[in-house]
Protein backbone atom coordinates (compact mmCIF):
# COMPACT_ATOMS: atom_id res chain seq x y z
CA UNK A 1 0.00 0.00 0.00
CA UNK A 2 1.34 3.45 -0.91
CA UNK A 3 1.67 6.58 1.20
CA UNK A 4 -1.46 8.30 -0.07
CA UNK A 5 -3.58 5.15 0.14
CA UNK A 6 -2.37 4.50 3.70
CA UNK A 7 -3.12 8.05 4.84
CA UNK A 8 -6.54 8.04 3.18
CA UNK A 9 -7.30 4.66 4.77
CA UNK A 10 -6.58 6.06 8.24
CA UNK A 11 -8.51 9.28 7.58
CA UNK A 12 -11.52 7.31 6.33
CA UNK A 13 -11.93 5.92 9.86
CA UNK A 14 -13.12 9.38 10.93
CA UNK A 15 -16.02 11.44 9.68
CA UNK A 16 -14.62 14.36 7.71
CA UNK A 17 -17.17 16.78 9.07
CA UNK A 18 -19.54 16.84 12.00
CA UNK A 19 -22.76 18.86 12.09
CA UNK A 20 -23.27 20.26 15.59
CA UNK A 21 -26.79 21.41 16.37
CA UNK A 22 -28.97 21.87 19.37
CA UNK A 23 -28.43 24.13 22.34
CA UNK A 24 -25.25 25.01 24.16
CA UNK A 25 -25.23 27.33 27.18
CA UNK A 26 -28.84 28.29 26.47
CA UNK A 27 -28.04 29.39 22.91
CA UNK A 28 -28.90 27.70 19.63
CA UNK A 29 -25.93 25.91 18.10
CA UNK A 30 -25.66 25.15 14.39
CA UNK A 31 -22.08 24.63 13.28
CA UNK A 32 -20.09 22.41 10.94
CA UNK A 33 -16.79 21.12 12.27
CA UNK A 34 -14.13 19.98 9.80
CA UNK A 35 -12.42 17.05 11.50
CA UNK A 36 -9.68 16.59 8.90
CA UNK A 37 -8.59 18.10 5.62
CA UNK A 38 -6.19 16.49 3.16
CA UNK A 39 -4.54 18.66 0.52
CA UNK A 40 -2.22 17.83 -2.32
CA UNK A 41 0.67 20.13 -3.11
CA UNK A 42 0.08 21.84 -6.45
CA UNK A 43 1.88 20.68 -9.57
CA UNK A 44 3.57 24.08 -9.94
CA UNK A 45 5.22 23.64 -6.53
CA UNK A 46 4.20 27.04 -5.16
CA UNK A 47 3.18 27.92 -1.62
CA UNK A 48 0.52 30.30 -2.96
CA UNK A 49 -0.98 27.42 -4.93
CA UNK A 50 -1.06 25.35 -1.74
CA UNK A 51 -2.93 28.16 0.04
CA UNK A 52 -5.47 28.37 -2.79
CA UNK A 53 -5.91 24.58 -2.71
CA UNK A 54 -6.85 24.95 0.97
CA UNK A 55 -9.71 27.36 0.24
CA UNK A 56 -10.90 25.30 -2.72
CA UNK A 57 -10.93 22.07 -0.69
CA UNK A 58 -12.81 23.68 2.20
CA UNK A 59 -15.42 25.07 -0.22
CA UNK A 60 -15.94 21.65 -1.84
CA UNK A 61 -16.35 19.84 1.48
CA UNK A 62 -18.28 22.33 3.60
CA UNK A 63 -20.07 24.30 0.85
CA UNK A 64 -18.56 27.66 1.74
CA UNK A 65 -17.32 30.36 -0.68
CA UNK A 66 -13.82 31.15 0.61
CA UNK A 67 -12.01 30.56 -2.69
CA UNK A 68 -13.84 33.33 -4.57
CA UNK A 69 -13.22 35.65 -1.61
CA UNK A 70 -9.48 34.97 -1.23
CA UNK A 71 -8.38 33.18 -4.40
CA UNK A 72 -9.55 35.60 -7.06
CA UNK A 73 -7.29 38.42 -5.88
CA UNK A 74 -3.93 37.72 -7.52
CA UNK A 75 -2.26 40.42 -5.45
CA UNK A 76 -2.71 38.55 -2.17
CA UNK A 77 0.61 37.10 -1.08
CA UNK A 78 1.24 33.91 0.87
CA UNK A 79 1.87 36.08 3.94
CA UNK A 80 -1.62 37.57 3.54
CA UNK A 81 -3.33 34.24 2.79
CA UNK A 82 -1.86 32.31 5.72
CA UNK A 83 -3.73 34.26 8.47
CA UNK A 84 -6.95 33.90 6.44
CA UNK A 85 -6.37 30.14 6.28
CA UNK A 86 -5.79 30.06 10.04
CA UNK A 87 -9.03 31.98 10.59
CA UNK A 88 -10.99 29.55 8.39
CA UNK A 89 -9.39 26.61 10.22
CA UNK A 90 -10.44 28.11 13.58
CA UNK A 91 -14.00 28.89 12.45
CA UNK A 92 -14.42 25.30 11.23
CA UNK A 93 -12.68 23.74 14.26
CA UNK A 94 -10.21 21.95 11.98
CA UNK A 95 -8.78 18.92 13.77
CA UNK A 96 -5.84 17.97 11.52
CA UNK A 97 -4.42 19.18 8.21
CA UNK A 98 -2.68 16.60 6.01
CA UNK A 99 -0.54 17.86 3.14
CA UNK A 100 0.35 15.15 0.61
CA UNK A 101 2.96 15.09 -2.17
CA UNK A 102 5.13 17.56 -0.26
CA UNK A 103 8.07 16.73 -2.55
CA UNK A 104 6.29 18.76 -5.27
CA UNK A 105 7.16 21.97 -3.47
CA UNK A 106 9.75 23.58 -5.63
CA UNK A 107 12.39 25.83 -4.09
CA UNK A 108 12.37 28.12 -7.12
CA UNK A 109 8.56 28.48 -7.14
CA UNK A 110 8.30 28.79 -3.37
CA UNK A 111 11.15 31.20 -2.74
CA UNK A 112 13.73 28.78 -1.37
CA UNK A 113 14.02 26.11 1.30
CA UNK A 114 14.24 28.64 4.16
CA UNK A 115 10.99 30.30 3.06
CA UNK A 116 9.21 26.92 2.86
CA UNK A 117 10.40 25.94 6.34
CA UNK A 118 9.26 29.31 7.67
CA UNK A 119 5.88 28.85 5.97
CA UNK A 120 5.25 25.48 7.62
CA UNK A 121 6.46 26.79 10.97
CA UNK A 122 4.03 29.71 10.70
CA UNK A 123 1.25 27.36 9.60
CA UNK A 124 1.67 25.12 12.65
CA UNK A 125 1.82 28.13 14.99
CA UNK A 126 -1.13 30.02 13.49
CA UNK A 127 -3.44 27.06 12.90
CA UNK A 128 -2.89 25.54 16.34
CA UNK A 129 -3.73 22.16 14.80
CA UNK A 130 -1.47 19.27 13.82
CA UNK A 131 -0.09 19.51 10.29
CA UNK A 132 0.99 16.17 8.82
CA UNK A 133 3.37 16.33 5.86
CA UNK A 134 3.44 13.31 3.53
CA UNK A 135 5.94 12.84 0.72
CA UNK A 136 8.62 10.73 -0.88
CA UNK A 137 12.26 10.68 0.20
CA UNK A 138 12.81 13.48 -2.30
CA UNK A 139 10.97 15.72 0.20
CA UNK A 140 13.96 15.40 2.56
CA UNK A 141 15.89 17.72 0.27
CA UNK A 142 13.14 20.37 0.38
Amino acid sequence: MGKTTSVESVLSLYAQQIQHSGKYGGHALDRVQLVWLKLECPQDGSLRGLCLNFFQAVDEIVGTRYYPKFGNNRRRSVDELLPEMANVAAVLGLGVLVIDEIQRLNEASSGGAAKMLNFFGQMVNQFSVPVVLVGTFKANTV
